[in-house]
């Protein structure tokens, strides 16, 4: 997001303190940006909307500023990590952006979109040499039949495939489509986990999900910032991992 008026300059002289409260400011600007944005008809207006939208929630702010916000605000690094913040949650926490990412990641849909490559048959072969699997995009469907969590807004799920093998896998979508009993197509990334460092996972295994579709009622949903990646799957290909 684009630097903005000179009040900004001298607030980051304000303070060495460093905040505490970064994620509660962020949600702070994100929806004051949610009310400015209001209804977006295309893609292509979103970074513009997303701007001026940003400016005049990020004055309203400092024109009402509390004195911890003030310190985050005039500090570099941690005003840098909200700003970061603000572009993940904007994604997810606002209705309008999100809808219209859906819309321009869903028109590339064909009769190939959304294709699996991973079975009950890779799953073996990955078993027999997890190396070689670590790392790489995979696409499969499978049935919900546990819910654990890694943190806040972490879900970690326990998935069934076809023939009754389970694989564990961790959202990163924040969908609601989480929930025992649901099938869905997941698109993630396979990758290593060492022993012990997820007490209910001894599989040396996970896949981090990106991309949920939710088999049933066909609705999609996405992390923030895979658009580019989802809309490749829509196209009929599962993404690269460059």
């Amino acid at each position: 997001m684009r630097t903005i008026t000179t009040t900004i300059l001298i607030l980051i002289c304000i303070g060495n303190t460093l905040g505490q409260n970064n994620e509660k400011l962020a949600k702070k600007i994100t929806k004051k940006m949610c009310d400015c944005i209001g209804f977006i008809d295309k893609y292509e207006n979103l970074n513009a909307k997303l701007d001026s939208c940003y400016d005049l929630a990020l004055n309203d702010i400092i024109m009402n500023a509390t004195p911890k916000e003030i310190q985050i605000i005039g500090n570099t690094e941690e005003f840098n990590e909200v700003k970061n913040r603000i572009g993940k949650l904007i994604k997810v926490d606002c209705d309008a952006v999100k809808n219209v990412i859906i819309q321009e990641v869903q028109s590339s849909i064909n009769e190939s979109s959304y294709p699996t490559n991973f079975t009950t048959k890779e799953l073996k072969e990955a078993k027999r040499n997890l190396d070689s699997y670590d790392g790489k995009i995979i696409a499969f469907d499978g049935k919900i039949v546990e819910v654990k969590s890694l943190g806040e807004n972490k879900p970690y799920l326990k998935v069934e495939l076809e023939n009754g093998e389970t694989v564990w896998i961790g959202s990163m979508v924040n969908s609601q489509f989480d929930k025992v009993g649901n099938s869905i197509r997941f698109l993630g990334y396979f990758l290593l986990v060492k022993k012990g460092e997820i007490e209910f996972n001894n599989s040396g295994f996970h896949i981090l999900a990106f991309a949920e579709i939710d088999l049933k009622t066909k609705k999609l949903a996405i992390m923030p910032g895979s658009e580019s990646q989802i809309k490749e799957w829509g196209q009929g290909k599962i993404p690269n991992t460059k």
